[in-house]
């Protein structure tokens, strides 16, 4: 996408970069898996269905 951009706005003298961080010691990925069980309910999204 970037590389795209790129080359569409040359002309117009705008450059684009890309910014790739590290990975940081957040903690979003071990809660991430946590957060879906606050919202989920499987019961009720079966019934639903039917």
């Amino acid at each position: 996408m970037a590389l795209t951009l790129k080359d569409e706005l040359k002309e117009f003298g705008v450059q684009v970069g890309t910014i790739n961080p590290g990975a940081y010691n957040t903690g979003f990925n071990d809660r991430a898996a946590e957060e879906k069980w606050k919202w989920y309910d499987g019961e009720r999204i079966l019934q639903e269905k039917i």
